[in-house]
């Protein structure tokens, strides 16, 4: 539904990431592999809410993963030798921040965003945004996007790579 081709499951479980060489290795991995310039993951530093441990610790290692480690050869040389040459990420953008300091336009993907979010059984069950997704979300897209030029919007705190 949504065009990915692939997902990568790392095989970590529910409630059990813990800040380890075996969880940043297969993130650097996916970044060395995938070669991406721009990541996004959960921020770890949130502190105006309660956050879920596992979002926490992905933030942390995501961060972690993007720099120092996918981008220098000294870390997890294995892969190297592999044939996975280390890659720099341009930015990190960290979602469900407290400080967030961009907006992106999201004015033509909210209605397929809820149609993802209701595919997602497993998570989507104890979450309290109403009866339909798509309300909860484009109410969202449409607060964060106030004094805009578009109509929905998503925020987040962003991270530029040193060189």
């Amino acid at each position: 539904m949504l065009g990915i081709r692939e997902v990568a499951w790392l095989g970590f479980p529910d409630g059990g990431l813990e800040d380890s060489r075996a969880l940043r290795g297969r993130l650097v991995e996916m970044i060395r592999r995938y070669r991406p310039d721009t990541v996004l993951t959960h921020d770890p530093y949130v502190r105006r809410r309660f956050s879920h441990r596992d979002h926490w610790i992905a933030g942390m290692v995501v961060q972690d993963a993007v720099f120092p480690f996918a981008r220098d050869r000294l870390h997890f040389p294995e892969q190297v030798e592999a044939g996975l040459e280390p890659h720099k990420v341009t930015e990190l953008l960290f979602w469900d921040s407290d400080e967030p300091d961009v907006i992106v336009d999201v004015s033509g993907y909210v209605r397929k965003q809820s149609e993802a979010l209701a595919r997602y059984r497993s998570q989507l069950g104890g979450l309290l945004c109403g009866p339909e997704p798509f309300d909860w979300l484009l109410a969202r897209s449409r607060d964060v996007a106030v004094g805009e030029s578009f109509e929905g919007g998503e925020v987040f705190r962003r991270l530029i790579a040193p060189l």
